[in-house]
């Protein structure tokens, strides 16, 4: 098995707490940018992303999460 991640996982929430928290994926590991539709224009998002690869018996295992970023959309 590979140690490299298979992508990112972006989670986003305009709380806090991220429980309604939306998601964007990310797929390998060499991506940098990811457009993440449905913002609200002038809104602020927390903002959060972790890395996850495939085992080997094809189990998604997830790391851990980065923290909270607060961001405004434009």
């Amino acid at each position: 098995s590979s140690n490299l991640v298979s992508g990112y996982i972006i989670r986003y929430d305009v709380k806090k707490n991220m429980k309604n928290a939306g998601e964007a994926v990310v797929n390998g590991a060499h991506e940098t940018a990811k457009t993440v539709k449905g913002l609200k224009s002038g809104k602020r998002y927390y903002i959060q992303v972790c890395s996850f690869k495939f085992a080997d018996n094809g189990d998604m295992l997830i790391g851990r999460w980065s923290a909270k970023k607060q961001v405004k959309v434009k």
